[in-house]
């Protein structure tokens, strides 16, 4: 603890030393502040200094003054987004800054890991949508990459851009989809800040107390191998060697029962390290006026699905605290891939299992949304599937219906209820606008079981919103379960061509525990 304890001071400390105005590093030219909404401008300068903000043409204006620690905030109230650049002035006695070409618009957070950080320039037909993605209303922000123990209030070395092909080109193809899209439909300008950084895991995305609260012992041994790292480190490499050599011998040359090789250990600048993320790339952004977050994520938990709800639950919490709001959080569904029969550590079908976590945290999240992605793939070896484009569009489905109040459609069927009636399942759907589809595929993916809990392959009748699921195999069905595996695709969608999320109806055992191996 006295560790946490310090570090947090040396961050306060980090944050006192201004002696003029300063804006953080995502106040740029080029921004775009959210519109019809208190937008929050912050910074820093002589304590007791007053800070004055004006915009030309919009008229906006704000005043602060810097507390005693030389930290200032306001908010101003914003219009309706009118597509005109604007010039903002922040000014005090003796400074003045001025951010040019700004607009007023709708603003995201897109975070996540690899599929989230996938660039435009590896899509499908890349050369044409990069030539395409000239869009003057449409603003990117990335996040710069950093991971460390202590909680950051600002950043360095980024600015916002005017999104055009050559600054499309290695931005997250997912959210400049989403943000063409939002665009297209609202007419507004788009602004898109990505925190996106690959292989990495949800609790690298949350602070210290909310890891506390989830994961006490992660966090309670976050805390000794802080200290045995600040001490040089040959503390863990030694006790990584240890437990390495003891399995070696228990193994007894048995080939199958060998160890892997230890690695060597997570420090805090280790991407996968607990909370680092959050501290160097969610927190220095926090309070920035948003409309919502949009999250693609969950490769790097797929062998610890069972604790992922309740993982996911509070992160979306803490992000909603540090923004003083219940912002929406729409996310998209891991796709199937080889790469989890590769990496199965002994255990079958871990990538349903991990969107079947994903599925439920539906519930579990009020205001959220989910993106189905299971038809998405075209190389079922790839863990990062190209078709962007349908996935970004799904996004905006989403918020399009959900948050800007447009009747569109946006999900695919989504199971209601299961009734047994003989020797049939019946299976009731929401969401099946345009009737239910089953595609004629090599196979359907769906099965059922008996109270013996052995699967089966189904044969699946439509009848109006409802599936009938059989088997000559079983005679009593008792649970069904849908695209249940690490390398399934989909049959399953309604009229509008949205796919449903695999699932099961019997949630009563999982593989994959709630387990923690980092550091």
């Amino acid at each position: 603890m006295k560790i946490s304890k310090m570090l947090l001071l040396l961050g306060v400390f980090q944050l006192t030393a201004f002696t003029s105005l300063k804006l953080p590093g995502i106040y740029t030219d080029n921004m775009v502040i959210q519109q019809n909404s208190s937008a929050l401008f912050r910074g820093w300068a002589d304590p007791g200094e007053i800070i004055h903000i004006n915009s030309e043409p919009a008229g906006l204006k704000g005043i602060a003054v810097a507390d005693t620690d030389g930290r200032w905030e306001t908010k101003i109230e914003t219009p309706a987004a009118d597509n005109m650049p604007m010039q903002i002035t922040i000014s005090s006695r003796n400074d003045r800054t001025v951010l040019h070409n700004v607009l007023l618009g709708e603003v995201w957070l897109a975070s996540g890991q690899s599929n989230m950080n996938f660039p435009l320039f590896g899509v499908h037909n890349a050369d044409a949508e990069v030539k395409a993605a000239n869009f003057s209303n449409i603003r990117l922000f990335a996040v710069p990459r950093r991971t460390t123990d202590i909680p950051q209030k600002d950043i360095h070395g980024a600015e916002w851009m005017v999104c055009n092909p050559k600054n499309a080109s290695g931005f997250s193809a997912v959210g400049y989809y989403f943000a063409a899209n939002i665009h297209r439909e609202l007419g507004v300008p788009v602004g898109i800040i990505k925190s996106a950084v690959g292989g990495t895991p949800i609790e690298a995305w949350m602070d210290r107390p909310t890891l506390e609260m989830q994961l006490p012992q992660m966090a309670e041994h976050y805390d000794t191998f802080s200290q045995k790292w600040h001490n040089g480190g040959k503390e863990i490499y030694d006790e990584k060697l240890h437990s390495y050599e003891e399995e070696l011998k228990a193994a007894d040359g048995q080939e199958k029962d060998k160890p892997a090789q230890p690695r060597p250990p997570m420090g805090p600048e280790h991407i996968q390290h607990p909370c680092g993320l959050y501290n160097g790339m969610i927190e220095p952004v926090a309070g920035y006026t948003l409309r919502g977050f949009i999250w693609y994520q969950g490769e790097g938990n797929s062998w610890r699905a069972k604790g992922y709800i309740d993982l996911s639950r509070a992160m979306v919490q803490l992000w909603r605290q540090k923004w003083n709001a219940r912002l929406p959080f729409y996310f998209v569904q891991i796709a199937p891939c080889s790469y989890y029969d590769q990496n199965s550590q002994g255990m079958e079908n871990i990538c349903s299992e991990l969107r079947e976590a994903q599925r439920l945290s539906l519930e579990a999240i009020p205001d959220s949304g989910m993106a189905v992605s299971l038809d998405t793939v075209d190389d079922i070896d790839d863990i990062h599937p190209r078709n962007k484009k349908v996935i970004g569009k799904r996004l905006a489905l989403i918020a399009l219906n959900k948050t800007y109040g447009q009747d569109v459609i946006y999900s695919g069927p989504v199971l209601r209820k299961t009734v047994c009636q003989g020797s049939t399942l019946r299976l009731t759907f929401d969401h099946a606008h345009g009737g239910l589809v089953v595609k004629d595929t090599e196979q359907n993916w769906f099965e059922i079981a008996g109270s013996d809990g052995k699967y089966y392959p189904a044969d699946v009748k439509i009848d109006g919103d409802s599936l009938l699921l059989s088997s000559g195999k079983v005679q009593n069905p008792a649970t069904a379960r849908y695209a249940w595996s690490n390398t399934a695709g989909a049959s399953l969608f309604n009229g509008e061509g949205l796919p449903a999320s695999s699932f099961r109806t019997d949630n009563s055992s999982w593989q994959t525990e709630d387990k923690w191996s980092y550091f």
